[in-house]
């Protein structure tokens, strides 16, 4: 337990080296401040030791500043050296007409890990450490810069996966005639089966396990409308009901399950290499373009032309030898496996699944519906799939501008039905409006 004579006087004999840590000048008059980096750190640091010590402040961070503790962090000294070498060059920031210096922050992350690995608090040299950081202290709004990556990626990725419902509708809906309210369950059904067998190591398997978990929700609800004569909609609302404790079965009688570093179809694919930085946005694109496709050939074969005729005339089908029990039972089941195809997209790429994730989604899917057919067009097959994925990236870029304007998040949900509202009325408020409008040019034209 002691050390020997030869160590005693090694030690005796080592040049002791002093580091100055507070950010204050040297004896030489140099100075050395601490990078926007590591003034977060320290920040952090400092709050969560208080948080968890119920120490004053000031006594924490002196417990820090001068304790000798290690701070490990996930700071990347080549990508801080970049941004240091664009942020401190003023010649980098434009002019202005005022003496007033432009500002601008910027965090780096890695795409990988999420980690944070370099930041920048202003522009121009730093003059003190734990100065004010506009990165992470500054709360006004971004501008219009960033929103192609804040709003409008995230709104093209979701509305890609979303589409998927209002898809599953637009077979239901529009080309069946039948009001299927089984989609909100149908969608955290898919949700569940696949994040529950992702979290299990099987993340591929469970999208077509997702798919046919879907189409078995269809089929009971076929069944109770064309088996025992129960009308449609309560069909739906019955098989919705259901599949609540369906849900929490398959998630091991959970109200959420998470995936915590596992694989999923994301990660698997951003693996490849395929898609770059924009994999998750190229796979959901992919998969959406993929089940349109196939729908629209599907509905021009044999089979897909007998549902389209069901749809139009369920008495003249059954007089030409076609069983519309059969065409109505494809049909729905096709309908809900696509909700569930939605599901386990969106519960893979957010890495959970939630027992009321939902709640509102077939009218947010009637809403994308009729948006995509407002804007699109109705008429063949192609233009209907084609309409209902428009339909739904235009709702989610709306979404996401609601989400960024200084509502109150307690009024989120009053905004959202107005919204929904807005979108299913537009066919009527565009029909109204035109008829104003010719109602003005023939009073025009007769006070000439």
């Amino acid at each position: 337990g002691y050390i020997n004579q030869q160590q005693y006087d090694e030690a005796v004999a080592e040049e002791l080296v002093f580091r100055n840590t507070s950010g204050e000048s040297h004896t030489d008059g140099s100075e050395e401040y601490y990078s926007y980096f590591e003034d977060q750190v320290i920040r952090d640091v400092v709050g969560d030791l208080c948080e968890k010590t119920g120490y004053e402040y000031d006594i924490v961070y002196k417990m820090v500043m001068t304790g000798g503790y290690s701070i490990y962090s996930t700071y990347n000294p080549d990508v801080q050296a970049a941004v240091d070498a664009v942020y401190e060059n003023l010649s980098n920031v434009p002019n202005t007409a005022s003496s007033q210096q432009l500002q601008s922050a910027i965090v780096v992350c890695d795409n990988k890990t999420g980690d944070v690995i370099a930041m920048a608090g202003g522009v121009g040299e730093k003059e003190g450490s734990l100065t004010w950081n506009r990165a992470t202290q500054s709360y006004l709004s971004p501008g219009s810069t960033i929103k192609p990556v804040s709003v409008y990626a995230p709104a093209l990725e979701l509305g890609l996966m979303y589409a998927l419902v209002p898809m599953a509708l637009f077979l239901s809906y529009r080309v069946l005639d039948i009001a299927d309210l089984t989609t909100d369950g149908a969608f955290v059904l898919g949700a569940a089966v696949s994040v529950s067998l992702a979290a299990a190591g099987h993340p591929v398997l469970a999208v077509p396990a997702a798919m046919a978990a879907g189409a078995c929700a269809g089929f009971v609800t076929a069944f109770l409308q064309t088996k025992l004569g129960v009308p449609p909609i309560l069909a739906g609302i019955v098989t919705n009901t259901g599949l609540y404790t369906v849900n929490l079965m398959a998630m091991g009688w959970k109200s959420n399950v998470s995936l915590l570093k596992q694989e999923t179809v994301f990660s698997l694919f951003r693996a490849t290499g395929l898609g770059g930085d924009w994999y998750e946005t190229v796979l959901a694109a992919g998969i959406t373009l993929l089940m349109g496709a196939l729908l629209v050939s599907f509905l021009g074969t044999r089979l897909g032309l007998s549902i389209r005729a069901t749809g139009d005339n369920r008495d003249m089908v059954r007089a030409s030898s076609i069983n519309p029990t059969f065409t109505v039972t494809v049909g729905l089941c096709i309908s809900n496996s696509l909700t569930a195809l939605s599901g386990a997209v969106v519960g893979q790429a957010q890495k959970s699944a939630d027992i009321n994730g939902g709640t509102g989604i077939v009218v947010i899917g009637l809403a994308c519906l009729i948006i995509g057919e407002t804007v699109v067009g109705r008429g063949s097959m192609l233009r209907g799939a084609l309409a209902v994925i428009a339909g739904s990236v235009l709702y989610r870029f709306v979404y996401a501008l609601v989400l960024r304007s200084p509502i109150p998040i307690d009024c989120l949900k009053l905004v959202t039905a107005i919204v929904v509202a807005l979108a299913i009325a537009a066919p009527s408020l565009k029909q109204w409006w035109g008829f104003q409008c010719r109602r003005r040019a023939a009073a025009g034209k007769g006070g000439a």
